[in-house]
């Protein structure tokens, strides 16, 4: 994954790994305390459901953002986010999906 400039109020790096054991199944992350930006990708070459609202991405049929395999989601301002738990669902069982966060 190739990395933006992390922001320059930023000082804390971290990074999640979301397991989606089950195929079409809601899992969520809730995203760190003082997030200012993140970057999020799948290690496989899948493509993953994306929502900030629970029982949207499971089965495919409310409102969500796909995030296209090989591709990623770029999370800047974060800090202007009030519901921090994001939720995620792939067709392949076992997608790791991993999150490069920046905090203050």
């Amino acid at each position: 994954m190739r990395s933006e400039t992390r922001p320059q109020f930023a000082k804390t790096p971290g990074v999640l790994n979301l397991t989606l054991v089950a195929a079409n199944t809601e899992y969520s992350q809730e995203l760190p305390d003082g997030l200012v930006y993140a970057e999020i990708h799948a290690r496989q070459a899948v493509d993953v459901r994306v929502a900030w609202a629970t029982g949207a991405v499971a089965a495919g049929a409310a409102a969500f953002f796909t995030m296209k395999s090989g591709d990623r989601l770029i999370i800047r301002n974060a800090k202007l986010i009030t519901n921090r738990t994001i939720y995620m669902a792939s067709s392949n069982a076992g997608t790791v999906v991993e999150f490069l966060t920046w905090s203050v």
